[in-house]
């Protein structure tokens, strides 16, 4: 067998002898199915260093690339990758949430606005409204309750949405199509054309 390469060893003794006591690298040596008493040396360091040589000569180096990292997210195990490079693959962290698209302030003033709309008085009238605005399917929500609470949660849900295609968002289907109601008050419509004109809804 190839000898270890002197810089893992003296980095895995390291690792070993500087972020493990007796106890801890005892029982980390048994999750990697080594007996730490066989191991030769008296001092901590040299358990440590022998601990090393032993996961290299029985090949044990992708067992301590799945171990350490899940025992010791704490260490930086990047020493093992050429020897474990499936285990060792960076995480990916997940993308993050879309932006909300209207400012908090704005949805607030869009409030009275739904909330008073004559459709959205009632559960089903609220079905309706999301059905033939288009944006039922975007909407995982109870519609039961005060048209206040409802507008409130429907907003605040549609605006964390945000696109549904190309220049399409949630909530500015919702706005449009109430825009268009001709019996919507002028007030009203001006507000949600501002929303609309200053958010490129």
């Amino acid at each position: 067998m190839t000898t270890m390469p002197t810089d893992l060893m003296m980095g895995l003794r390291d690792i070993f002898a500087t972020y493990f006591d007796v106890e801890g690298l005892t029982d980390f040596a048994l999750a990697l199915d080594v007996d730490y008493e066989n191991l030769s040396g008296s001092t901590k360091s040299a358990k440590a260093r022998e601990l090393a040589l032993h996961l290299w000569r029985h090949s044990k180096l992708a067992k301590l690339a799945e171990v350490g990292p899940k025992q010791r997210p704490d260490i930086d195990w990047c020493l093992l990758a050429p020897y474990a490079p499936d285990l060792l693959k960076p995480v990916i962290d997940p993308p993050s949430p879309p932006e909300p698209i209207i400012d908090f302030t704005d949805i607030q003033r869009l409030l009275p606005i739904l909330s008073s709309y004559p459709l959205f008085q009632t559960p089903d009238g609220r079905n309706t409204l999301l059905a033939i605005s288009g944006i039922a399917p975007f909407v995982n929500l109870d519609l039961n309750g005060s048209a206040q609470l409802v507008a409130s949660s429907l907003l605040v849900k549609l605006n964390e949405y945000g696109e549904i295609g190309p220049g399409d968002t949630a909530i500015g289907r919702l706005l449009a199509y109430v825009a268009a109601d001709a019996a919507l008050p002028p007030s009203h419509k001006d507000l949600i054309a501002a929303i609309a004109t200053k958010y490129g809804l």
